[in-house]
């Protein structure tokens, strides 16, 4: 048996950081067990005396839970036939994830543990927004190296946009062409979003397909109110509420792009002879655009009782307006880390490495978006990862350069960063991993260690900082925002269903075809 020791864990009654605790997490490719010591406090954290104390703890203690992960799922196992941990070897962490598939097995034949160095252990990562441009796009991404990325940055699962790939996920056929193109490439597990747009709405099929995509399996139905995509074109109010009353049949959420294309295209040309060019991509984007849009949304909702989600949100105003209806109609919001730490004045020094749709803002429009994350306004982060290719971004005219960043090797690490002090393990685990697979039903099978969830867990050092430079990026874009910027923490290595996927600086350990779609 493979275990993994840990002298982090979270006191389940109390939401704290019990330090000097000890857990065990067993994983591997075929048998795996998940075993919670409450409060076994060792001061000195010696081989032989860890052994000791376990055995004398297995022992006394009849209330300890063993769970057991058969192919990588963990399953309960009967407490009364304790583990004897006599006979453990402890090894260093590093050999776990160094160590050749051949030699995992050999571990499986005799009790081992491996020294996790004081790590904070948590649930794999879950980007709910990404584009991995597969297929049709693959000079931007690919699910090969935009899933390397993700487990280089702790991620576990992606789920993928349905906009950016040729054809577009809006009916059975379609999906069924990606899922062929992403099957044999990804390296973590994904799952996909259907599309609604300005020309499916009014097609004759809309609602069988509709139909068709929900049993095939995606998570939710993404439409924006504004596109630069001759291919998928906005919705109008007229064709979002049509939308709303078909799909909240199927209790899945609408994510929508959220911002209002009267105001943009008017403030465009209102704005046409400012100069520099950043400054008229923000004036012609202002708050207001949003908030008009998200509040249409919020009456849509409130008419048609449908499920909404507004993907990476950017102000204070619309903020505050979800904040406020979170308890009067089903609507929720993520943002991203650009918005959280950035914003417009850093277009001064980053140019069009800072381009997205909807642009960064104030100073206070950031500060409220931080508040939002630890008030549980904003239901979770996501990195709305979108590269593209060096020309596309360096076109000379920032109007016309890629509107995009990537972001999901970052996602995590950033989280964790700006947020573990400032939030209790429980509401950590939520902001990275739960609240995700809650919202898109992959609950409990993704966003948490408990019995019946996927072994998907990620080690991070706290006593470690990381320095990320664009060389570390493992997608295909090679330039990002996060470029010599300071972690206050470090990720050690990534588990994807009980197998080594990622471990510090070296290469993804799971090849293409890993990863499942769920």
């Amino acid at each position: 048996m493979i275990w993994f020791t840990n002298l982090w864990m979270l006191d389940k009654k109390s939401h704290s950081k019990a330090k000097k605790s000890f857990s065990i997490n067993y994983a591997d490719g075929k048998f795996a067990n998940f075993l919670d010591i409450p409060f076994l406090r060792i001061e000195d954290f010696r081989n032989d005396k860890i052994l000791k104390e376990i055995s004398k703890d297995d022992k006394k203690n009849s209330q300890i839970e063993y769970s057991r992960f058969d192919s990588g799922i963990i399953k309960s196992s009967n407490p009364a036939n304790p583990v004897d941990f006599s006979n453990c070897k402890i090894l260093p962490l590093e050999q776990f994830f160094t160590s050749k598939t051949s030699d995992l097995k050999n571990f499986d034949k005799h009790n081992y543990i491996f020294d996790c160095h004081n790590y904070l252990v948590l649930p794999g990562g879950i980007d709910a927004h990404v584009h991995f441009d597969t297929p049709g796009y693959t000079y931007r991404e690919d699910f090969s190296s935009g899933s390397a990325a993700a487990l280089a940055g702790g991620i576990t699962t992606v789920i993928d946009m349905p906009c950016t790939s040729i054809p577009e996920v809006t009916n059975r056929k379609n999906l069924k062409d990606k899922l062929a193109a992403v099957e044999p490439m990804a390296r973590c597990d994904y799952a996909f979003y259907g599309g609604i747009c300005g020309k499916t709405v009014d097609s004759i099929t809309f609602e069988s397909d509709i139909e068709d995509l929900v049993l095939a399996g995606v998570k939710g139905f993404k439409g924006y109110t504004i596109s630069g995509m001759d291919s998928f074109p906005r919705l109008t109010n007229a064709q979002l509420f049509r939308a709303a009353k078909v799909i909240k049949e199927f209790k899945k959420p609408i994510l929508l792009h959220s911002e209002d294309s009267e105001i943009i295209y008017g403030l465009t040309e209102y704005n046409k002879d400012i100069i520099p060019e950043y400054k008229k991509y923000t004036l012609s984007r202002p708050a207001i655009a949003e908030l008009i849009s998200v509040m249409n949304a919020a009456a849509i909702a409130s008419q048609t009782s449908a499920s909404f989600h507004i993907v990476h949100l950017s102000s204070a105003a619309a903020a505050k307006f979800l904040g406020e209806m979170k308890d009067k109609v089903d609507i929720t919001f993520e943002t991203a880390p650009h918005y959280l730490e950035f914003t417009e004045k850093d277009f001064e020094k980053f140019g069009s490495l800072l381009k997205t749709a909807p642009p960064v803002k104030s100073d206070s429009d950031r500060e409220i978006l931080i508040e939002s994350v630890l008030n549980k306004n904003c239901l979770f982060i996501a990195s709305d990862h979108a590269g593209c290719t060096y020309q596309e971004k360096h076109t000379g005219s920032f109007l016309k350069d890629y509107s995009g960043i990537p972001g999901v090797q970052t996602l995590l690490l950033y989280s964790v960063s700006k947020f573990y002090d400032k939030l209790n393990l429980d509401d950590l685990y939520k902001l990275i991993a739960e609240n995700q697979a809650k919202r898109y039903g992959l609950y409990p099978k993704k966003g948490c260690i408990e019995e019946d969830s996927d072994a998907d867990f990620v080690f991070i050092d706290l006593n470690k900082k990381q320095l990320f430079k664009n060389e570390n990026l493992l997608c295909k874009s090679k330039e990002t925002i996060f470029d010599n910027y300071l972690f206050n923490y470090s990720l050690v290595g990534t588990v994807l269903r009980a197998m080594p996927a990622y471990f510090q600086d070296t290469a993804v350990l799971l090849k293409p075809g890993y990863g499942k779609y769920i």
